[in-house]
């Protein structure tokens, strides 16, 4: 680490020593949001919106001065969200929208200058923590050479103020590799001509054994004769009742997938996948089907 002192000659660092000068502490940017952690000196992911994010100068308190900037945000926010003592040692910022938010920690102790620049990001509805496309702001602090800027993953010049390309290429790579549990409750053709529900699956599912996850989804494949409604659903066979929001309905004659995001309970439960026809008629030669349904746990 390289910085100035007030004569603007370099000084150089071993750990928080400087040869030749007094022993200063650089820099370091410490995010915390709620119970995340994010680390000493790290960037960090997985934030949420609208909860105050703490930034504390792991430097230590003492120095003549701090100062805490935003330089690159959300496209979607027309300025930067407004940081609380922005001179202190311990600053707050809120972020809204999904995104990355890039800080940067300016500490001046005594003649000696260091800085200290790092991102924390705030996960959108499908748990992605990945920067917005047209991100605001530029990337001028990594120094205004393009080799500078592409050794930051910064695909354009250093002050360019967007980089919607990049933004793309990493919201596109983690979709398709995002993790996925997936438990796969019925298997083969089921069948059923009645009003009442046919268990046709069943399954335990503990999550607390993924912890992390950010989805749950319940997937089905069904069918019914023309004129019927085939309608399944998952139910907590341990407590007794259909999970919320988990009734599905299709009526096409070709098999239709249907899903519904749904709330699992922490603790294992015991689950059943049930199936029915809605309207049994007199003479019934009518049935509904399923084919496939699965629960779908996602990161």
């Amino acid at each position: 680490m390289t910085t100035t002192n007030q004569l603007g000659t370099p000084n150089s660092y071993l750990g928080n020593i400087i040869l030749g000068g007094p022993v200063i502490m650089p820099a370091t940017i410490h995010f915390v949001q709620g119970i995340r952690d994010g680390g000493s000196g790290q960037s960090a992911i997985g934030f949420v919106p609208s909860v105050p994010v703490m930034m504390t100068d792991d430097g230590g308190p003492g120095a003549t001065s701090y100062y805490w900037e935003i330089l690159n945000w959300p496209a979607t926010l027309a300025t930067a969200p407004v940081i609380s003592l922005s001179t202190a040692q311990v600053a707050y910022v809120t972020p809204v929208p999904d995104g990355a938010y890039l800080i940067k920690l300016t500490r001046r102790d005594g003649g000696i200058l260091t800085t200290d620049t790092r991102f924390f990001a705030v996960a959108d509805s499908e748990g992605l923590s990945l920067p917005t496309a047209g991100i605001t702001g530029n990337m001028s602090n990594i120094g205004a050479s393009p080799l500078l800027a592409q050794a930051a993953g910064w695909m354009g010049r250093a002050d360019a103020g967007t980089n919607v390309m990049l933004d793309a290429y990493l919201r596109w790579i983690k979709a398709a590799t995002k993790n996925a549990q997936v438990f796969s409750i019925v298997g083969g053709i089921q069948t059923h001509n009645l009003d009442t529900f046919k268990r046709i699956g069943t399954i335990s599912i503990d999550p607390t054994k993924y912890p992390g996850y950010t989805t749950a989804k319940f997937q089905a494949i069904i069918e019914a004769t023309t004129t019927k409604t085939a309608e399944i659903r998952l139910y907590n066979l341990t407590d007794g009742g259909p999970v919320s929001g988990s009734t599905l309905t299709a009526t096409s004659n070709n098999p239709t997938l249907v899903e519904a995001t749904v709330t699992l309970p922490s603790a294992e439960k015991v689950y059943e996948v049930q199936l029915r026809m809605t309207v049994v008629d007199l003479i019934n030669t009518d049935s509904v089907t399923c084919s496939s349904a699965r629960i779908l746990l996602a990161w």
